[in-house]
């Protein structure tokens, strides 16, 4: 019982989530035409259930995925990609990707769990993206191992070369012929 009465203010957090994305007021989401009244408005922000009507003027009125607004599943508003509520979703986090570099070059803070909430959305969507989002992930991962990888043996590499230089100056050391040498071997001709 106590799993439906959470749903129920999820959902009710989900219609504010919507109404606030444009910006609305409770009596200003009934204003702007939607066939519902104030005190229904009320009621389902506070979760109680909607009927199908309710559901279908919500979904209507906002351009919302009805699955999603039912269930917190998806994201709200696909088919758009480029536009995007500036409020947070109560259920996932919503937005832009945050720049890893402004324009100056200057390193930004990345909000590892905005990120995190994001790629989880777009991971469970089953879209043609969550395909590409996981790919990118795994190469990006590779990459780094690589990297690391990389750095190892460059290291192992420069290491090699020092000892290389080492073994050159011994081999130099052996096979020069001592000046006294030199100079008998010449005198003597």
């Amino acid at each position: 019982m106590d799993n439906d009465k959470e749903k129920d203010v999820a959902w009710g957090k989900r219609l504010r989530f919507l109404r606030n994305s444009r910006g609305l007021s409770q009596k200003g989401l009934v204003a702007e035409e939607i066939d519902l009244s104030l005190p229904t408005v009320q009621r389902y922000e506070s979760g109680e259930l909607p009927s199908a009507k309710g559901i279908n003027e919500i979904v209507k009125f906002f351009k919302c995925n009805k699955a999603w607004l039912l269930s917190g599943d998806g994201i709200p508003f696909p088919g758009r990609p480029g536009e995007r509520p500036e409020v947070r979703s109560p259920h996932m986090p919503i937005g832009e990707q945050p720049a890893i570099y402004n324009k100056e070059g200057v390193a930004q803070k990345i909000n590892i769990e905005e990120a995190i909430g994001k790629a989880y959305i777009v991971l469970r969507s089953g879209t043609p993206y969550a395909v590409a989002l996981d790919l990118s992930i795994t190469q990006i991962a590779d990459a780094l191992d690589m990297g690391v990888a990389l750095k190892t043996w460059q290291d192992e590499i420069k290491d090699l070369r020092a000892q290389v230089n080492e073994l050159r100056k011994k081999v130099e050391e052996l096979t020069a012929v001592p000046a006294s040498a030199a100079s008998s071997g010449a005198s003597s001709e």
